[in-house]
């Protein structure tokens, strides 16, 4: 039944094709009243900004005001050809917008800049036919005045750094006239597109966007990298221009962190349990609980995110580790007193436990279930979605988990084999694969698509769970059987050191007092620098280098 529900499971959640991510705002009036505005009053322009950065003291000259012209130039280009909305992956039309200013009656298609507006003075007021590309400095430098100290250069004043650190004028006199030379670190490039055409909504800088949010990020990315071009005069810096698409990225390499996670995660209830199917059984378990979390989630209507994909679960791996180790020990402790029985141990065992167990899922499902209450979408979703989680690990590592052991133990007693008569390294061999695949299977579960990782668990129950004891039965046991009683000190050791972790441990209650001051000493240091933590944000920080 376990395995029909994760199978169910995984096809649901694999089937599930929307894209509704969950929302960060906190809710209330103002965002209500925001998201009214944003229903009935949306912009027809949606603006896609960067900053130029010259890679000298001014970026002002010749070379990069040609180098930022052509770019600007051949995004239009490509947007006229469809080849800009066919590369950003989104439906091919042409988004830039048409502008007309009313105050001069020039028209611009999309992009415009002080660099555009500068090439058509020098063409018409100056009458040199190339423009920017065929003017020296003290021409360029003569022309922008002209445009700044204008009635419609004050918009173009906003376009550069109001620091006199960054931006200089500096009052010259030759054979063009007396004028202010302007110089300025950077420029602010606005490119303007049609809202309409790309879905709609309000600008919101902000992650939990839908498809068409996405959709301008990714036309956003390929406008950046247009403009950027080959950075020979500037360097180009994008304004929040893919936070969700940046987000969804850094989500996926953290499931490198994920698989590993997941494999060091099993190994060590392996190694704790010294048994190759405890690794195999919470492996299992442990990627069923993906799949279960992932679908009950997509039965309930509980939206994804980079909280719920990927926080949840790293949690529930450590949560569900913790319960199958207390599960199968207290298991394996009842065996030695009830070595003939191993369904007599198993109900001992989990009586023994369950409580504490039971207490524990309760409180945690409390704990997460408490952001329910908060208004903040993401935060909802992701109490609900641990909660599902917490109790899903406790079902099949709490409770699944030590009854597929104990069936394991009566097919091993049944078919006479020994597990010590293996050679030890061949069980680590297996576990470590084990732990791999399963990895696999929570990785692609999480980052790829639940039907393959549903695919690979099940490959993995074959080939880890069920084929070992089919080898078994048809072929006999596996390894030499030894006759003589083996003792414990003579026993070969794999590693040449022995390190007892509870021992350890159980030492350090010898020195309660010492301790005790230790741990006051660095809860004091600790405190007094936690104290000196200011919540400051830098601008620099928005910006990746």
């Amino acid at each position: 039944m376990t395995i029909i529900l994760t199978a169910f499971f995984s096809y649901v959640s694999s089937s599930d094709n929307t894209i509704d991510e969950v929302s960060f705002d906190t809710g209330g009036k103002i965002f209500e009243l925001n998201k009214k505005i944003g229903e009935n009053f949306q912009s027809p322009y949606h603006f896609t900004s960067v900053i130029l950065e010259s890679k000298s003291d001014d970026i002002f000259t010749p070379d990069a005001f040609s180098e930022i012209l052509n770019n600007q130039n051949k995004l239009i280009d490509l947007d006229n050809n469809f080849y800009l909305s066919k590369t950003a992956g989104i439906n091919e039309d042409n988004y830039l917008f048409n502008l007309t200013d009313f105050e001069t009656g020039r028209e611009s298609t999309g992009v415009t800049s002080i660099v555009d507006i500068t090439d058509e003075f020098i063409k018409t007021q100056m009458n040199i036919p190339d423009g920017v590309n065929g003017v020296n400095e003290k021409q360029l430098k003569f022309a922008l005045d002209k445009i700044l100290t204008s009635k419609e250069g004050k918009g173009l004043l906003e376009t550069i750094p109001r620091d006199d650190a960054y931006t200089k004028t500096k009052n010259v006199s030759n054979e063009l006239g007396e004028y202010d030379e302007w110089s300025s670190k950077s420029l602010l490039v606005n490119v303007i597109l049609d809202n309409a055409k790309l879905g709609g909504g309000t600008f919101n800088v902000g992650l939990g966007g839908d498809q068409a949010t996405l959709n301008k990020e990714y036309l956003g990315r390929e406008i950046v990298r247009v403009l950027a071009g080959n950075e020979n005069n500037y360097k180009l810096w994008p304004i929040a221009v893919d936070v969700n698409l940046y987000s969804q990225e850094q989500g996926e390499t953290s499931g490198v962190y994920l698989t590993l996670t997941v494999i060091v995660a099993i190994l060590i209830a392996g190694l704790s349990l010294r048994s190759y199917y405890t690794v195999s059984i919470i492996g299992f378990g442990i990627s069923a609980v993906i799949l279960w979390l992932k679908g009950i989630s997509s039965i309930l209507g509980i939206k994804g995110g980079l909280i719920v994909d990927f926080i949840v679960p790293i949690a529930m791996v450590s949560l569900g580790v913790d319960f199958a180790i207390h599960a199968i020990r207290r298991y394996q402790e009842s065996k030695i007193s009830h070595p003939n029985n191993m369904n007599k141990a198993l109900s001992f065992g989990l009586a023994a436990v369950s409580g504490a167990l039971i207490l524990a899922v309760l409180s945690d499902s409390l704990a997460f279930l408490s952001n329910a209450v908060t208004g903040i979408e993401a935060l909802m979703h992701f109490g609900f979605s641990a909660a599902i989680a917490t109790f899903s690990s406790f079902f099949l590592l709490g409770v699944i988990a030590p009854v597929i052991y104990m069936q394991t133990d009566k097919w091993l007693i049944q078919y006479k084999q020994n597990l010590r008569y293996i050679n030890p390294f061949l069980r680590i061999f297996a576990g470590g694969m084990a732990a791999g695949m399963a990895g696999t299977s929570v990785i692609l579960t999480v980052a790829v698509n639940p039907g393959y990782g549903g695919l690979v668990l099940a490959i993995y129950i074959l080939v880890f769970m069920i084929l070992p004891i089919l080898y078994i039965k048809i072929f006999g046991p596996v390894g030499k059987r030894v006759n003589k009683k083996i003792n414990s000190s003579s026993r070969k050791r794999i590693l040449p050191f022995n390190f007892d972790v509870v021992k350890l441990f159980t030492n350090l209650t010898n020195y309660r007092y010492l301790v005790i001051l230790i741990t006051i000493v660095i809860t004091v240091y600790s405190g007094f620098y936690a104290l000196k933590l200011k919540p400051t944000f830098d601008v620099k920080d928005f910006f990746d280098p």
